[in-house]
């Protein structure tokens, strides 16, 4: 699993999507999940390609 697991990671760590690191109604940054990829080990560059509420339609953005 990579740190973008939902699940408690082989070092201990939770993954970036665990619902222990959440609380109801807190944003979601996009910053926050760049930032988690680009501190992998061999990442040179990371694009997101769709970001957006699941469960609802593309707004284009």
């Amino acid at each position: 699993m990579g740190c973008g697991s939902d699940r408690i990671l082989s070092d201990g760590k939770r993954g970036v999507f665990h619902p222990d690191n959440f609380t109801f109604g807190q944003p979601v940054y996009l910053s926050r999940l760049y930032a988690t990829a680009q501190a992998l080990p061999g990442v040179i560059a990371v694009q997101i390609t769709k970001f957006q509420r699941q469960g609802n339609p593309s707004q284009g953005l």
